[in-house]
């Protein structure tokens, strides 16, 4: 350091300089200092710290609430998981299970009570993302891609989820979903299709503004 440069705080003899603002430290303030920065500096970088845990905090307990917020780095994805894999991984699995379940219960509906499938899809649609945004813990876009492929999940796999429970057929290759295909409407089809942004929006959220 220069003889005559001065602390930035006591008019002293500078015995040091913070390397942020590069302002000269005496003998007091560089004890007193931490990482060699100077008191301001110091606390500036502490209040970002504390900023940056309560906007993380805000995100999630907007997510929480049904509100899509912007995903930052270091957000989970799954809320209830809270960045652990093997708890994401079981959460994934119970959301497909939900799915492939609630499937199986519009084919129920219609077996038993005539109701047709096509008709059930809004509902259907808007059961997986309620269920996708329950297992996930928050709403958010990942929430909302998941919901529309288990919705699909859903609506091709209900048929042979509900054979596999009930007498134990062999899981659905090729054959059964080109017949499955075969055997539907293109209405009812366009009308799966036209269901599957009830899923997004369910399991995304609202957006805010």
């Amino acid at each position: 350091m220069e003889g005559q440069e001065k602390c930035y705080a006591h008019y002293r003899v500078a015995v040091s300089a913070c390397p942020h603002c590069r302002r000269g430290l005496c003998e007091e303030c560089a004890g007193h200092a931490v990482g060699g920065r100077c008191p301001d500096c110091a606390e500036r970088e502490h209040s970002a710290v504390e900023h940056a845990v309560l906007r993380r905090e805000a995100r999630l307990a907007l997510r929480r609430a049904g509100v899509s917020v912007p995903h930052q780095a270091g957000d989970p994805v799954f809320l209830r998981a809270d960045g652990h894999p093997l708890t994401a991984g079981i959460c994934l699995g119970l959301a497909i299970l939900l799915g492939v379940g609630l499937g199986a219960a519009t084919t129920v509906a219609e077996l038993h009570w005539g109701i047709p499938r096509a008709v059930i899809a809004p509902a259907l649609a808007i059961a997986v993302g309620i269920c996708v945004s329950g297992v996930f813990g928050g709403t958010s876009r990942t929430a909302g891609g998941v919901a529309v492929l288990l919705y699909v999940l859903a609506v091709a796999s209900g048929p042979e989820a509900l054979g596999i429970v009930s007498s134990g057929v062999a899981l659905p290759g090729p054959s059964q979903a080109a017949r499955w295909f075969t055997d539907h409407h293109a209405v009812a089809l366009a009308c799966y299709a036209a269901c599957a942004p009830l899923a997004f929006v369910s399991a995304a959220g609202r957006r805010i503004g």
